[in-house]
């Protein structure tokens, strides 16, 4: 073996060492519910908004909620480590411009609402009629740069709403504890048998 194929070696074995524990502390993190975590993205008021919405969009029936689950770690992580900076930075703002819209209509601090008031709120932006739901999503398709002034805010606000949603079920419908207990999941499918008479 020569001395370039010995250092590409052990800089890929030195890579793997250094990659899986850092890749299992992550999911570890947001499988253990007891676990305290920092945020990586989002920050206190964010986290709050995030929460409701999960309860909101995934409530508890059959299903677990989001305390269980740790749908907002995940969240975070999901937003902090696997957007682009632009895509980050229309997170941030959309959330922002949720947050004012609240504060206008309910007159305080989003931190102080309730999740029935952050319903409230939603309902305004999902309970919408075929035309303006197809309307809302051709605006999402052509993106922030085709849109006159006035729309902006409303599609940065409908960007962080379904880039939560989409989180939000990402993380439910993958995680463990859903698949295990509530969707019947088998890890073994069973044994391959070649060479047998049909």
């Amino acid at each position: 073996m020569n001395r370039r194929d010995a250092i590409r070696s052990m800089s890929l074995s030195l890579g793997i060492t250094v990659a899986v524990p850092t890749i299992l502390s992550v999911l570890n993190s947001c499988n253990d519910p007891k676990s305290k975590w920092t945020s990586v993205f989002l920050s206190d008021s964010q986290k709050h908004i995030i929460s409701h919405l999960i309860e909101i969009m995934l409530p508890n029936s059959n299903f677990q909620g989001e305390t269980g689950f740790n749908n907002v770690q995940f969240i975070d992580k999901m937003v902090g480590n696997t957007l682009e900076e632009k895509d980050q930075d229309q997170f941030s703002t959309g959330c922002s411009s949720f947050e004012y819209k609240f504060n206008s209509v309910f007159k305080k601090d989003i931190t102080e609402g309730t999740k029935a008031e952050i319903n409230t709120l939603l309902d305004t932006y999902f309970k919408l009629s075929k035309a303006e739901e197809k309307e809302v999503f051709n605006q999402l398709e052509f993106g922030i740069h085709e849109l006159p002034e006035h729309k902006v805010s409303h599609y940065l606000i409908y960007t962080f709403l379904t880039k939560v949603r989409y989180y939000c079920l990402l993380g439910h419908f993958t995680s463990q504890e859903v698949l295990m207990n509530y969707q019947n999941y088998n890890p073994n499918l069973g044994y391959y048998k070649g060479c047998i008479d049909l």
